[in-house]
């Protein structure tokens, strides 16, 4: 699987459906974010396309899932790991720092990923076991350890196996 590639769609705003090249067939899912539409396919690939003129490239391995956030897309590869791309803003990539990455990072989860969910500079993963793990910016206090924070740049857990 692969990066299928980025379209850039003009104008900005449209009052009726267009046609995105690329994505006339095989489409399996969906993701929407800011500005963004990211879509996978039959064939294991995933693409995304912008309303502006930013863009994240990089590869991404086979798809099983893909979610997409504010300025971040994350997806599920075929080996169950989590990658993600994109703004990394108040540690919502989850790679353990704030620098936005044009290529996906993998973010270290406990076990094998099954759902995604990304918000605004955050993002939860659900493994197999049923464990939620978060990263990013969580609107009110969690539990880290022995203390509360708002905000973790790798994933902690939420809900334990």
């Amino acid at each position: 699987g692969y990066l299928r590639g980025l379209v850039a769609l003009s104008p900005f705003r449209t009052v009726t459906p267009v046609a995105v090249p690329g994505f006339e067939s095989g489409v399996t899912a969906l993701a929407s974010g800011y500005q963004r539409m990211c879509a996978t396919f039959a064939d294991g690939s995933a693409s995304c396309f912008w309303f502006s003129t930013q863009a994240q490239t990089g590869l991404i391995p086979p798809v099983g899932a893909i979610a997409s956030g504010f300025e971040s897309v994350c997806a599920i590869g075929g080996d169950h790991a989590v990658r993600c791309s994109g703004s990394a803003g108040n540690g919502g990539l989850g790679d353990g720092s704030v620098m936005d990455r044009a290529l996906p990072v993998e973010i270290a989860v406990s076990g094998e990923a099954a759902q995604l969910a990304l918000g605004y500079d955050r993002g939860c993963v659900r493994t197999t076991t049923g464990a939620v793990e978060c990263w990013g910016l969580h609107f009110g206090l969690i539990l880290v350890g022995a203390e509360f924070t708002i905000a973790t740049s790798t994933p902690v857990f939420v809900v334990p196996a």
